[in-house]
């Protein structure tokens, strides 16, 4: 039973940090655009 309700959660985390890292990597390279400007 908690199987069940774990791995939603899990791949939700998993969408999550994706979902932050990537963010957090078009922020650098904004940061990065906007010195090199």
């Amino acid at each position: 039973m908690g199987r069940f309700i774990i791995l939603p959660l899990y791949s939700l985390f998993v969408i999550l940090a994706q979902t932050i890292s990537s963010l957090k990597y078009i922020e650098i390279v904004t940061a990065i655009a906007v010195t090199a400007s």
